[in-house]
């Protein structure tokens, strides 16, 4: 099928090609035939936590399309290799380590305004621990979803909004206690020059 790569395995020995779409002669006898996806993938890790540089902690669902090098895919499995597995194994860790090495350039205010940045440093830090793996993400392949700072730090900045609120509440009925003060004491020396 289109999308589709072939692996052969005669007697447990992988061969050194993968087989694109078409028809391939093979042995049944000893030989096993292994079909892998090549076409693009989303692979989706929800509630990924991270620490920015000023050790805020976020949290973020983040989408990654991907697609596996259907000339290469024959390298991805054999002894010590990822395998069917390449998801949990390759992507899961190496957008884990991405997102945090992202964060810690940024500060939690900065992050929301340079989200755009954020995304491409992801990227080229996931392209380059997937690579060696024969597993491609193209430029637009990352999509940060659900970016939050943790709750712990909203409960802080809505506190600090509220403190500030009531700051500004005392300072105007002290500015209020004043005019009256100074209205009472305007009125009493009119009176008295009244007299």
């Amino acid at each position: 099928d289109p999308g589709e790569a072939a692996i052969s395995a005669r007697w447990g020995e992988i061969d050194q090609k993968c087989y694109g779409q078409g028809l391939h002669w093979y042995e049944p006898f000893g030989t096993d035939m292994d079909i892998v996806n090549v076409r693009e993938q989303a692979y989706e890790k929800k509630d990924m936590a991270a620490a920015t540089r000023d050790l805020q902690e976020i949290h973020a669902t983040v989408v990654v399309n991907f697609s596996l090098d259907g000339a290469n895919c024959h390298k991805m499995f054999g002894q010590g290799q990822a395998g069917h597995a390449y998801k949990e194994i390759v992507i899961g860790p190496a957008l884990d380590d991405s997102l945090k090495a992202g964060t810690a350039h940024f500060a939690i205010d900065e992050i929301i305004q340079n989200r755009e940045k954020l995304r491409i440093e992801v990227t080229k830090s996931l392209q380059a621990r997937v690579k060696p793996y024969y597993i491609i993400v193209p430029d637009n392949g990352v999509k940060l979803v659900n970016f939050a700072p943790s709750k712990a730090y909203m409960n802080s900045v809505e506190a600090k909004q509220i403190e500030q609120q009531r700051a500004l509440q005392e300072k105007h009925k002290v500015d209020q206690v004043k005019a009256q003060a100074e209205s009472r004491a305007a009125a009493a020396k009119g009176e008295a020059d009244a007299v």
